[in-house]
């Protein structure tokens, strides 16, 4: 898709959302160190992963015991989580723009589809309520990809996660797929690697930049992990993947400490 020898700065699940929300919302130590990050590395091409958004409101668990009320009711509540999805895809923007990053790219992730979902069911709303209108991503600069669809950055290939899982779902994309790919989704950083005949392939869980302490966990601990990927892409197809930790709102980009 994109031309190779260039650097690729990757963002994980950020679920942004209304304050309130009962579950999701963006860990604002996390974002703050993302954002810094990207002034640093300042990439060539710039990803998020998807979900973007929480979007409880239509969110099929929030409705999955009882009958979804009248639309309207659904749409005011969506529009007030969009204003406050799209403040957080204004940071994510103007730190891609001061960076000049121009190759921009959104991946749906399921998070997205529920959107979809009460789009397809109601067809006269895609105008404005497509996730794609909604968060305003051609006057940003974005390109929108669409929920399981892998997309290639020279040999590595991105894709929002969901299609293997398990404890060892990286190694699980590596057996199932026989190329190198990098997702978010399920929240934990891990990496796999396989050496075959065919050559090398490679699995990399990014992590997400959400709140780790959701309500529906009711204390459980998790596996999750803030991060984001710095991917240095050669010419040929040849990549190296940096998966950056952020651990209490600080992590190291380039040797250089950020702070939230």
């Amino acid at each position: 898709m994109s031309k190779t020898g260039n650097t690729m700065f990757v963002i994980p699940d950020t679920h942004y959302t209304s304050p309130k929300s009962e579950d999701g919302g963006i860990d604002e130590r996390a974002m703050s160190c993302i954002l810094q990050a990207i002034e640093i590395v300042k990439p060539d091409i710039g990803v998020h992963i998807g979900d973007v958004g929480e979007w409880e409101s239509v969110s099929h668990w929030k409705w999955s015991r009882q009958r979804r009320p009248p639309l309207q009711y659904v749409l005011d509540q969506l529009q007030e989580e969009a204003e406050y999805v799209n403040a957080g895809m204004d940071n994510i923007s103007a730190a891609f723009k001061s960076a000049k990053t121009k190759d921009l790219h959104i991946i749906e992730g399921n998070h997205e589809v529920w959107v979809d979902g009460l789009v397809h069911e109601n067809s006269h709303l895609r105008k404005d309520w497509a996730p794609e209108n909604l968060l305003r991503l051609k006057e940003r600069g974005f390109k929108y990809h669409r929920y399981g669809k892998y997309i290639p950055f020279g040999k590595l290939n991105l894709y929002h996660g969901g299609h293997y899982t398990g404890v060892n779902h990286t190694r699980a994309h590596c057996m199932g797929l026989s190329a190198s790919v990098m997702y978010g989704h399920v929240h934990d950083a891990q990496k796999a690697a396989l050496n075959k005949l065919g050559g090398f392939h490679g699995a990399w869980s990014i992590g997400c930049a959400c709140k780790m302490d959701k309500p529906f966990l009711k204390g459980r601990p998790t596996n999750w992990s803030h991060n984001f990927a710095i991917v240095h892409l050669e010419r040929g197809g040849t990549f190296h993947v940096d998966v950056v930790d952020i651990i209490k709102g600080v992590c190291f980009v380039y040797g250089k400490k950020v702070v939230a």
